[in-house]
């Protein structure tokens, strides 16, 4: 085989993949070289190329000129540390906190436990007492009691012993409730918080105040079995009885009752016809209607009860007051249809806040023989103007007023089911209560 043949035959075996290699023989010896192609030469140089070019457009490493320092480090550091040691040091207070309170609540339970040990040991006592022991230690309670106000006026008066010997006169019973009331009576004017003219030297709070009638001291003094009870204790303990929550309507009904039919004075019968008005229970209803007709009660008594009355919604109520509108009593009968025109005058000024068709002042109530009554101004109507200025929450009705000068005739154009109407009506004093209303 010749030198030509020789070569292509290497160029067969070494170039690979297509790519020829050309065997060379030098002239002067047998050394054989091998020598790539033009075409391998291209396709390195161009790989080499292409890695450089790559690496060349490849974007420069970023480097953070922000980064913090030690410095910077140490103090995030601090920070997180003191914000671990706060967050530590409130849980523990709220830990410290949550034990007082628990604390204060078991020390709250045991002082209860205590006095209702030592209660339940005087009880014991008390309950072994036969009626004249404890008639007379009722009055050798009294006489301590007394005995601590007249020291009080000397030095401190010490409450708590009297508060705990009033408890002692209340345990024993009916047999001291004579006591009681004197004891009571002579409190009173030193230890009522609701004076207005002071003179609580006992310091006494509301709650301590309203405690010393217990419930059924209330009983026995409202009723009255001995007639003995003075008309001031008596309204002391009508006070008491409103703000006895535990106690039932029904049987405060009984109660307020007993007190019309007897009561110890007419201020202690005009006070219990006003707080059975307020007692929102159907057994009223019947008490109410007796007290209405009862002659010896006062007229203050009658109004306040058919108030009472039409204040109660039901259909037993409203049936009693239609009754009582055709009395034969004339005064009775008018007090009763008026009290029922101002139900439906109620009613028709809610239906109408129920919703509100414009802006204006809403009349809730318009006074008999007014101005308003005269020129036919009615419950239910929207003041939309008032001498031609607009009424609204930036002119009022009483700015609108001032607007008019005194006996001046003004238009005032109101809104009624629906319909705009316009009334001439004398300045100043119209006679109507209300308010700005909206829709």
């Amino acid at each position: 085989m010749d030198k030509l043949g020789i070569g292509l035959l290497c160029g067969l075996l070494f170039g690979g993949g297509g790519t020829f290699a050309a065997i060379t023989f030098a002239e002067s010896s047998s050394k054989v070289e091998l020598v790539p192609s033009l075409a391998a030469k291209d396709e390195v140089f161009s790989d080499d190329a292409d890695e450089k070019s790559e690496e060349a457009e490849a974007p420069a490493p970023v480097i953070d000129t922000e980064a913090p320092d030690l410095q910077t480090l140490l103090d995030e550091r601090m920070r997180d540390e003191r914000a671990a040691h706060d967050f530590a040091l409130t849980k523990l207070n709220q830990q410290m906190l949550e034990k007082d309170r628990l604390i204060g609540e078991m020390q709250v339970q045991l002082s209860s436990l205590k006095a209702a040990i030592e209660a339940d040991s005087s009880n014991a006592e008390i309950a072994l007492l036969s009626q004249a022991e404890r008639k007379e230690r009722g009055v050798s309670t009294l006489a301590t009691i007394r005995e601590l106000l007249e020291e009080g006026k000397e030095g401190k008066i010490d409450v708590a012993s009297i508060l705990k010997h009033m408890e002692t006169l209340k345990s024993l019973g009916p047999a001291a409730y004579k006591e009681f009331i004197e004891a009571y009576r002579e409190i009173s004017p030193k230890g009522n918080p609701y004076s207005r003219g002071g003179g609580n030297d006992l310091k006494l709070s509301m709650a301590e105040y309203d405690l010393l009638f217990s419930d059924e001291m209330i009983d026995f003094v409202l009723r009255n079995p001995n007639g003995d009870v003075e008309g001031d204790v008596q309204q002391a303990a009508l006070w008491r009885l409103m703000s006895r929550r535990a106690i039932e309507d029904t049987e405060k009904t009984r109660m307020l009752t007993e007190v019309i039919a007897k009561g110890a004075d007419q201020r202690s019968k005009d006070m219990a016809v006003m707080q059975l008005a307020q007692v929102d229970d159907p057994s009223a209803i019947k008490p109410l209607v007796a007290a209405i007709k009862n002659p010896e009660l006062s007229d203050w008594s009658r109004a306040r009860a058919i108030e009472g009355l039409a204040g109660n919604e039901s259909s037993a109520a409203t049936a009693e007051l239609q009754l009582l509108a055709s009395d034969p009593n004339k005064e009775i009968a008018d007090q009763a249809q008026s009290a029922i025109d101002r139900r439906v005058e109620r009613e028709k000024v809610e239906e109408v806040k129920s919703n509100i068709p414009i802006a204006g002042y809403l009349v809730e109530s318009v006074y008999a023989n007014s101005a308003a009554a005269v020129a036919g101004i009615q419950v239910g109507d929207i003041i939309t103007r008032y001498n031609g200025q607009q009424i609204s929450k930036d002119m009022s009705l009483n700015r609108a007023k001032a607007t008019a000068q005194t006996g001046q005739s003004v238009a005032v154009d109101i809104y009624r089911n629906g319909s705009f109407m316009s009334f001439n009506i004398a300045a100043g004093t119209i006679g109507i209560n209300g308010d700005y209303v909206e829709p």
